[in-house]
């Protein structure tokens, strides 16, 4: 049979939603016209139906209903294992991004996109140098891995891990005032993003007492030590390579007890002691550890199914939210599977305390965001998602596109992506802070849908040029907001330098094959401004982040729109 236009057009199949016509001027369907976005019908192949002779009923049939009279809904969908185990041929190559700089290098046509900020490919690095006629642009990148590898310590033996972790020594003596001016700076400036302890029963616990070490549990010893050293981060201003320093000694001590947390506690203690080790940006290369045991132990507990035991309700509620963020994020930033399941999660999101933002839902705004990326990422850039045909991915991007969109407005006006930056709107840094999480975390998933799109999209002009407007507003935006961010050492690294080294490599990659581009002096700016960030960084961590390297890229763009001009 000849293929047939569908009478539903994409976006409304993907959304599982009535597709009305719209008006005789436009071939847009009412929903498209309203969300203005581009309108698709696809042609469907039609098969022909084989006649199923009809059987005897067996004995189980005449005591029981049919299967084929009983409604089951939706059949359950199906994964890339079922092709697998099905023995089928499997070509399919998920991108694979040990480096921060670099993605998988595979065929197109069975590759699956990825979520994650690494931008370049061997082939597209080997492009880009062809078109430079030099190879210093592939230098920069090498020693700038070299040295991102060095400053995660992802070159760090496992027995030198083993004996920082093992090692024994004496707990600090730390003044109850000075202890308690370190916790005050915690709550003051984390809790407010990631509100997962109680402040008054955490304070009751610490202060009352001098914790003795035999008499506290050590989940509770490690979540006290971390906590004083982050919040002396903020009190102190400690540098990212600082040995000496007071926060490193505090977290050093936290970090002894880390097996006890990880091999022989399923408690909410342990829990709450792993998701606040992640914090501690000097630690980087244990973050995925902590937080995926973290997930474990909220699943294997039952917070994420409401069972909570002797504990309180609403912390492990929040404890179990907390959690899920972390994982969702740090899942989707790095491209990996989360490891907390969404089909089994009851618990309830807990009442805001006072928010940064007047009727502004900080920790609810996260938790659906964290929500969004985990079914983005199921959908477009899981294995499975392989399994989708083009017409599906397009469909599917738009109304990701729409629902972010959605998430972009419930966000207030002061802090909303898209609007003008108003410093003078910021109470506080906390305020700033929170402004510029908001607007990394928009960013990154239009960066990563329009790649998505411009990969599945060859032929499509109009979402081309779409995707990659998007691209370059993305990016422009990202380095602009450089201004703002504290180079500190209690600042995530995906902050400080993953989005702004990804929208510097957008740019570069713009100019390069686009040096006419009318634009072109303006983003060779944003390069500048981009280098000047990365040199400030440099200067603010006292060298630990050599990142000044970076200026080079700029100087390589500009001398080849030189070259091309002349």
């Amino acid at each position: 049979l000849q293929p047939r236009t569908s009478k539903t057009c994409d976006l409304c199949k993907a959304r599982k939603v009535r597709c009305e016509s719209g008006s005789i001027d436009t071939l847009a369907c009412v929903n498209c016209s309203k969300r203005r976005v581009p309108c698709r019908f696809s042609r469907n192949r039609r098969k022909v139906r084989q006649p199923v002779p009809e059987l005897l009923p067996t004995p189980m049939e005449v005591t029981s209903s049919s299967i084929s009279e009983q409604n089951f809904g939706l059949c359950p969908k199906y994964l890339y294992i079922d092709r697998i185990l099905r023995d089928e041929i499997c070509h399919t190559v998920c991108d694979n991004e040990t480096s921060v700089l670099k993605r998988h290098n595979c065929a197109k046509l069975y590759a699956v996109g990825s979520s994650g900020i690494a931008f370049f490919s061997e082939s597209r690095v080997k492009s880009i140098s062809n078109i430079l006629g030099h190879t210093r642009f592939k230098d920069v990148l090498e020693k700038l891995a070299t040295t991102i590898n060095l400053c995660i310590g992802r070159n760090s033996d496992a027995s030198g891990l083993r004996n920082k972790v093992n090692r024994s020594s004496t707990a600090p003596e730390i003044p109850e005032e000075i202890a308690k001016s370190y916790s005050t700076a915690y709550f003051v400036n984390i809790h407010p993003i990631y509100p997962f302890i109680d402040q008054k029963s955490f304070e009751t616990r610490a202060f009352d007492s001098e914790i003795p070490r035999k008499q506290s549990s050590q989940p509770f010893l490690a979540t006290y030590f971390t906590v004083l050293a982050l919040g002396s981060q903020y009190k102190n201003g400690d540098r990212f390579d600082s040995n000496d320093g007071i926060a490193r000694t505090l977290y050093q001590t936290a970090l002894e007890f880390l097996p006890e947390i990880l091999v022989l506690n399923n408690s909410l203690e342990s829990i709450q002691a792993s998701a606040i080790f992640a914090h501690n940006s000097s630690y980087i290369h244990l973050e995925h550890m902590l937080v995926t045991e973290a997930a474990r132990m909220v699943q294997l507990i039952g917070f994420n199914r409401a069972i909570y035991g002797k504990e309180v309700k609403e912390i492990c509620n929040r404890t179990f939210w907390v959690v899920y963020i972390l994982d969702k994020l740090g899942s989707f930033a790095c491209n990996r599977t989360s490891a907390i399941l969404d089909y089994d999660i009851s618990a309830p999101i807990p009442k805001a305390n006072k928010g940064v933002f007047e009727d502004f839902d900080w920790f609810l705004c996260q938790a659906r965001f964290s929500r969004l990326l985990s079914r983005i990422y199921e959908t477009l850039f899981s294995a499975s998602a392989s399994l989708n045909d083009p017409e599906s991915i397009s469909a599917s991007i738009d109304m990701f596109n729409y629902e972010l969109e959605a998430w972009r407005m419930s966000t207030p006006i002061a802090v909303r992506p898209g609007e003008t930056i108003q410093p003078n709107l910021m109470s506080n840094h906390i305020s700033m802070a929170i402004l510029v999480r908001i607007h990394y975390y928009f960013y990154s998933v239009v960066i990563a849908l329009s790649r998505l799109n411009l990969r599945h999209s060859m032929e499509q002009s109009h979402r081309q040029l779409e995707s990659k407007k998007a691209l370059l507003d993305s990016a422009r935006i990202v380095i602009e907001l450089t201004t703002y961010i504290d180079t500190e050492a209690y600042n995530p690294i995906w902050i400080l330098g993953s989005m702004p080294l990804s929208a510097m490599f957008i740019i570069f990659d713009i100019i390069v094959y686009n040096p006419t581009y009318p634009q072109t002096n303006k983003n060779l700016g944003l390069l500048g401004l981009a280098a000047g960030y990365f040199c400030r960084l440099e200067y603010a961590s006292n060298g630990f982040f050599r990142s000044s390297i970076l200026s080079e890229i700029g100087q390589i763009a500009r001398q080849y729109v030189r070259d091309t001009e002349l």
